[in-house]
């Protein structure tokens, strides 16, 4: 499905996301720079609003209402296997989980207790790994899903008040989402695909970032 731009935000190498900053509902993009650790949170239009550098070079972004309220930045360290959570306070928390190296991190309410907390992708074995509280311990949720050359994504896909998981195909440039069985086929050749409740009611749907 070919799709036309909406509006342009960050340069190559940033890494897409999206996040609710301002606590209106809504998600609104962002973009993270592997180069200088540094966050770029806008509310709306295509200027960032606050730039926040967290973390070191080599780390792995990830947004989160870690305290139940506004989207949150952290990292995930692969060479340690440690997530640092920055919190509504100015605090930061940290915790070891997974093995580290190539895997991925997402972050979600996957209990439906109203706090987000975090997860991991093997893409080596398509599974998933999620943890309901930001806190050092084993896996409370483990599914395997998607194939190898999967992106993980994260969302509320039909509207219960509980984050789901699933992924984005970049050979057929579809979404697959798990628990309504649903697939979305979205975006071109090369696209990196983005999920958020974009419009504020309470459902996440997929975006994709032209290269």
């Amino acid at each position: 499905m070919s799709t036309r731009p909406a509006f342009g935000y960050g340069n190559t190498p940033m890494v897409p996301l999206a996040g609710d900053f301002d606590g209106d509902g809504k998600d609104t993009q962002a973009a993270y720079d592997p180069t200088t650790s540094t966050f770029y949170l806008a509310n709306s239009g295509s200027t960032a609003q606050a730039t926040l550098a967290f973390g070191n070079a080599g780390n792995r972004p990830v947004l989160g209402r870690w305290d139940g309220t506004t989207s949150q930045i952290g990292v995930y360290m692969p060479d340690s296997g440690k997530f640092y959570l920055r919190h509504d306070n100015g605090t930061v928390s940290s915790f070891a989980f997974g093995n580290g190296g190539d895997w991925r991190p997402i972050a979600g309410d996957w209990d439906g207790n109203g706090t987000v907390t975090v997860g991991l992708y093997d893409p080596a074995t398509s599974t998933f790994y999620l943890r309901n509280s930001n806190t050092e311990g084993p896996a409370d949720q483990t599914f395997t899903f998607g194939n190898a050359d999967s992106i993980p994504v994260a969302g509320d896909w039909d509207h219960t008040g509980r984050t789901n998981i699933g992924v984005y195909m970049p050979a057929n440039r579809t979404f697959y989402f798990r628990h309504d069985d649903g697939t979305v086929a979205y975006g071109d050749t090369g696209d990196t695909p983005i999920t958020g409740d974009w419009n504020g009611d309470g459902r996440t749907t997929q975006g994709i970032i032209h290269s």
